[in-house]
């Protein structure tokens, strides 16, 4: 958490000074896969593929599959596998003509499966949801900045976090593929070492 209060006000700052820089649309047509590399909880990555097709103007269907890596010293390494899901709606309108407010919210599913020798011995499904509220700036033709608060509500032994707040930035490498850096802290954990890092390629479709 301490991070992030450091860097937000530089966030706000770049976001401030880029006034110049002329719009660009925002893409909600796309395909992403991630790595999230996290301290705590027992989790020692999170790989990720994720999607979003735009409906009309302002809504958007959203798409997400995770698969959890558990480190060694999770309990739960030997015998368990862990994987989410979500599918849900999101919501983006423009604060300005280089700013879009977006918010989402999506139904989420966890599954954690016991093996043997290999072989699937019992699956155990937990439902839940998620909401979130950002913000997305064009700092530059090609480098875009966003501000995230999320909140994930699911019974899931506090393997994943609950609320979060992340900043990032996303570099197009052409016009159809960006690359993307975040890094998310917990607003209340127990485990002060349970920030996120996640790197990203995502092909966009306008």
């Amino acid at each position: 958490m301490k991070i992030i209060t450091l860097l937000l006000p530089a966030a706000t700052l770049l976001i401030t000074l880029s006034t110049t820089v002329q719009a660009k649309k925002f893409s909600y047509t796309y395909l992403e896969a991630g790595y999230s590399k996290q301290n705590g909880h027992g989790i020692d990555g999170i790989f990720t593929k994720q999607g979003a097709v735009s409906l009309d103007e302002n809504t958007y269907f959203i798409f997400k599959d995770s698969s959890v890596l558990l480190s060694s010293s999770n309990n739960y390494v030997s015998d368990t596998d862990i994987s989410e899901g979500s599918v849900g709606l999101g919501y983006h309108t423009p604060i300005n003509d280089k700013t879009d407010l977006t918010a989402s919210a999506s139904l989420r599913l966890m599954l954690k499966t016991k093996t043997a020798h290999s072989q699937s011995v019992s699956t155990k499904a937990k439902l839940g949801y998620g909401v979130a509220l950002g913000i997305r700036h064009q700092l530059t033709d090609d480098l875009e900045a966003t501000i995230k608060a999320t909140h994930n509500d699911i019974n899931n032994a506090n393997l994943l976090t609950n609320t979060s707040i992340s900043i990032g930035g996303r570099y197009n490498l052409t016009d159809e593929l960006s690359a993307g850096v975040s890094l998310s802290t917990p607003v209340k954990d127990r485990d002060d070492n349970a920030d996120m890092v996640t790197a990203s390629l995502r092909w966009s479709s306008l």
